[in-house]
């Protein structure tokens, strides 16, 4: 009878796997960029229309970075979690960003091209980009900020940061947080011109980039692709 037992629970064991690794092989729809959209409906609709695309590239690159077979990585992603892979693999995580990076901007500009998504579409995911890019300066401009008004180092601001709140930033120095709001604004504006000066975005991004900063929003911990920061764009100017 335990005999017995075994054989099935091996046979069960050997059916779940296959099947398992059958679904692998099709990727997983979610891969890279699941959650990318946010509330935006256009960013949504990109990310829906290349989402398989997106699955299978980011196997197509850790197969690239590796050397290892793409077919045999997905059936390993169905047991185990894709950071666990690069990390099994000593994947570096930015040279694993950075190539997946040029593929799927491949993966969306032929969407564009193949109709499959609009132009409207693809300059929504093309400002996310740019948000995304820009993200560190826009961090860096709010520690410029409340250097020059509190007269302090950036360097030491963001060491007391890493145990304090902006906001008991502003308390502890006395600063005034629509006057920091203010500041901060201008600071990420010349961001945003620098970076429309150095070409590394268009006129109607920085247009669109400029009109956001004007609402009060701000993109130092806008939702991630496949990294380190996520929460919305709209936390706010001294969280």
């Amino acid at each position: 009878m335990k005999k017995l037992t075994k054989i099935i629970l091996s046979i069960f064991t050997a059916i779940t796997l296959l099947g398992t690794g059958a679904a692998a092989l099709q990727a997983k729809p979610g891969g890279w960029g699941k959650g990318h959209g946010g509330k935006n409906p256009e960013i949504r609709a990109v990310r829906d229309a290349v989402k398989e695309d997106m699955a299978n590239a980011r196997y197509e690159v850790l197969a690239q970075l590796t050397g290892n077979n793409v077919n045999d990585l997905k059936l390993e992603g169905a047991v185990k979690r894709f950071p666990d892979l690069l990390k099994q693999y000593e994947v570096d995580r930015e040279a694993f960003r950075a190539a997946m990076d040029i593929r799927s901007n491949a993966i969306v500009e032929q969407a564009l091209s193949s109709g499959t998504i609009t132009q409207e579409q693809y300059d929504a995911w093309k400002l996310r980009d740019a948000r995304r890019d820009l993200r560190e300066n826009f961090a860096n401009a709010r520690y410029e900020a409340l250097a020059e008004l509190s007269g302090k180092e950036v360097n030491d601001l963001k060491i007391q940061s890493a145990t304090q709140s902006f906001r008991q930033l502003l308390r502890e120095n006395n600063i005034d947080r629509d006057t920091f709001k203010e500041t901060v604004k201008t600071k990420a504006e010349s961001v945003v011109q620098q970076a429309l000066e150095s070409g590394q975005i268009t006129q109607a991004q920085a247009d669109s980039l400029k009109a956001d900063l004007a609402e009060g929003k701000s993109f130092w911990k806008q939702g991630r692709r496949g990294g380190k920061h996520r929460g919305g764009h709209h936390r706010g100017w001294n969280n």
